[in-house]
C-alpha cells in the first residue's frame, strides 16, 4: 500500500494542502518523499491547481549580467514578493553569444528561445518547473534570425516565432511553431509582408506580429491558429495598441496591455463591450527608459532598467507599488519578460 501523502489525513484533503503550495516551495516539497514528488511532478498536478483556483501568478524575466556574458532566468511571485534565479546548466552556456534571448510560458514550462548569432540558428531551451527539469530543444531550422516576434500559447502547447532580419540585415516573412510536447518545429505560412525588429503577443487565439521594414512602416498582422493562416483582421482595439513601436504590450485573458514611454499605461479589448480604458501612469522613476509589461488577472507589472539598475512597479486595484528587489536581483538588464499562472 502506498503511504499517505500526509500522516492522519485523508489522500484528497492532504491533496488540497499540495495544491496551495506557492512554486518556490514547490522545490523543497518535490524532494520530501517519492509520494510528494510523484504527485507534484504529475501532469495532472497543474491541471487540478488550476482547476481548483490555487494558480499563482508568476512573472519570469531574462536579463544580461552585466558582469559576464552570461544571462540569466528570474522568476518572481507578485503574490508572495519572492524572487528565484533558476540554476544554469552546461547546455545553457552555448547561449553566451547570444545577443538577446526571449521567454515564454506554455502550461507549466518556460521556453528560452536565443537570438543574436545571425550565422547560427537559435537554440532553444525548455523549463519544466513542476520537476525542475531542464532540456534542451530543438534548434529553430533555417538560417540565424535577429529581431523576431515571439509569444505563446498555452492552450495549443506551441511558441511562435516570426519575421526579423537574416545575416546580411533582410526582413524577413517566414513563420515558425515550436510544439513543446513533441519538442519538435512546424512551418508556417509567410506573413504577408516582411517585419524585422517586429514584436509578438498571442491573444485570443492568435499569434499577433507588428512590425515594418523601417520603424515608420509598423503595421501588424495575426496568424489565426484555427483557421491556419494570416489575416489583418484582429480587432480594432488590439491593432491600435499593437502598431506604436515606442509602446509595449502584454495580453491576458482576451485583454491587451499597454504602456508607452509617457508612462500611460491601458487596457484595450473586443470583449466586454470593447474599448480601451486607462489604468494609469506608472512611477517617475521609469519615465523614459525602455519598459517591459506584463499582465495577470488583477495585476498589471512594468519593469525597467535605469541607471541604478532594474526598478519595477506593480498597478493593482488602481494604485501604484514598488517592486522590492533582494541586492542579487537588482543589477542586470531586462531583455524579455512574460507573466503565467501555475
Amino acid at each position: 500500500m502506498d503511504a499517505e501523502l500526509i500522516p492522519g489525513l485523508p489522500d484528497d484533503v492532504a491533496l488540497i494542502c499540495l495544491l496551495r503550495l506557492p512554486l518556490h516551495a514547490l522545490a523543497v516539497a518535490r524532494r520530501v518523499c517519492k509520494r510528494w514528488k510523484q504527485e507534484i511532478t504529475s501532469p495532472s498536478f497543474y491541471h487540478r491547481r488550476k482547476a481548483a483556483g490555487h494558480a499563482h501568478p508568476i512573472v519570469a524575466l531574462v536579463e544580461s549580467n552585466p558582469s559576464s556574458r552570461y544571462k540569466n532566468l528570474i522568476l518572481f511571485e507578485p503574490t508572495t514578493g519572492v524572487w528565484n534565479k533558476l540554476p544554469t546548466v552546461l547546455d545553457w552556456r552555448v547561449l553566451k553569444w547570444c545577443i538577446f534571448r526571449q521567454v515564454a510560458a506554455v502550461g507549466h514550462e518556460l521556453v528560452v528561445i536565443g537570438g543574436g548569432g545571425m550565422r547560427r540558428s537559435a537554440p532553444v531551451h525548455v523549463y519544466n518547473l513542476l520537476t525542475g527539469v531542464r532540456r534542451r530543444g530543438t534548434t529553430m531550422p533555417g538560417p540565424g534570425r535577429i529581431s523576431f516576434a515571439f509569444a505563446a500559447s498555452a492552450e495549443a502547447r506551441m511558441a511562435y516565432v516570426a519575421g526579423g532580419q537574416n545575416e546580411h540585415g533582410k526582413p524577413l516573412r517566414s513563420a515558425l511553431a515550436y510544439d513543446v510536447a513533441a519538442d519538435a518545429w512546424v512551418c508556417l505560412p509567410d506573413m504577408t509582408r516582411p517585419r524585422r525588429e517586429c514584436r509578438g503577443i498571442f491573444v485570443d487565439g492568435a499569434f499577433c506580429v507588428a512590425g515594418g521594414k523601417w520603424r515608420l512602416d509598423w503595421t501588424s498582422e495575426a496568424f489565426d491558429v484555427a483557421e491556419g493562416r494570416w489575416t489583418a483582421k484582429q480587432g480594432k482595439f488590439l491593432g491600435k495598441a499593437l502598431i506604436d513601436p515606442l509602446t509595449v504590450v502584454a495580453a491576458e485573458e482576451g485583454r491587451v496591455y499597454s504602456c508607452g514611454r509617457n508612462g500611460v499605461v491601458d487596457v484595450c479589448s473586443d470583449i466586454d463591450g470593447g474599448g480601451c480604458r486607462r489604468l494609469g501612469v506608472f512611477s517617475q522613476e521609469l519615465y523614459g527608459f525602455p519598459a517591459h509589461v506584463a499582465a495577470w488577472n488583477g495585476g498589471v507589472m512594468v519593469m525597467g532598467t535605469i541607471r541604478a539598475g532594474k526598478t519595477a512597479c506593480i498597478l493593482e486595484e488602481g494604485k501604484w507599488r514598488q517592486v522590492a528587489f533582494p541586492a542579487e536581483f537588482t543589477t542586470g538588464c531586462v531583455q524579455s519578460l512574460c507573466s503565467f499562472q501555475l
